[in-house]
Order: structure tokens, then C-alpha cells, then sequence
């Protein structure tokens, strides 16, 4: 069985493993954003990078 998962731009990378930061988040991180930080209330966050990591799903990691 093999550790790499392919991404939607064809690159493998291990699963399991922090992508680099995207500066130009993909729309689903996106929405994870907005979902998340975009509910709190008293606080405004910009979103300005997101990396993933595919588990058993898809984890974000923002910086904002």
C-alpha cells in the first residue's frame, strides 16, 4: 500500500503530511475558513494562508 496521496493538481505528497502554505487558498479551505473563525463573534479574521493535510479527511491550518 502506498503513503502518498495524490493532490488535485497531480502532485503526490505523504498522507499524513502538512502541505506548503497556499497564499492563494482553494475555495474548500475557504469555506472551512468561513465556517470556523468566520462564526466567532467580537473578532475579525482575514484569511491570508491555509495549508492541508489529508488523514481520514482534510485538516486546515490558517494564518490569518
Amino acid at each position: 500500500m502506498s503513503n502518498e496521496a495524490l493532490l488535485q493538481n497531480g502532485t503526490a505528497e505523504l498522507v499524513g503530511a502538512w502541505s506548503n502554505w497556499n497564499f492563494n487558498p482553494t475555495p474548500e479551505a475557504k469555506i472551512a475558513f468561513e465556517n470556523t473563525l468566520g462564526k466567532l463573534i467580537g473578532v475579525d479574521y482575514t484569511l491570508i494562508a491555509s495549508s492541508e493535510q489529508l488523514v481520514n479527511g482534510t485538516n486546515y491550518s490558517f494564518i490569518c
